[in-house]
């Protein structure tokens, strides 16, 4: 599973984010049990999508300084990556951009 949390990082990282800061186990359990809460109420959904991405990032580094709770971590950051996806589909097909994306991503464009 640290291959997982690792290739998320790294993704994070390719994405140009910022990747510094590591969180403290304390503050990574607090973060992660209001975290997980808002997604279990679904009141994330007021969040914007720069706080989806913070909290993701966040959420794979404490998967690697508490390994303890590594799975709940990354369970928690795939949950806000999927919203994120999400999110990002939709704007796809608000603007109109689905096809063109498909038809570039055919032409081998990535």
């Amino acid at each position: 599973m640290r291959t997982i949390a690792t290739v998320l990082l790294l993704a994070s990282l390719a994405m140009g984010r910022n990747v510094k800061d590591v969180p403290t186990v304390d503050q990574c359990r607090a973060d992660q049990q209001r975290w997980t809460t808002a997604i279990e109420d679904h009141s994330y959904r007021h969040e914007t999508i720069t706080t989806i991405e913070e909290r993701t990032i966040e959420l794979t580094k404490c998967s690697v300084v508490d390994l303890t709770y590594e799975m709940i971590y990354l369970d928690a950051a795939m949950k806000y990556s999927i919203d994120e996806g999400n999110r990002l589909r939709s704007f796809l097909k608000r603007h109109h951009l689905a096809d063109q994306f498909k038809d570039e991503d055919a032409a081998g464009k990535r």
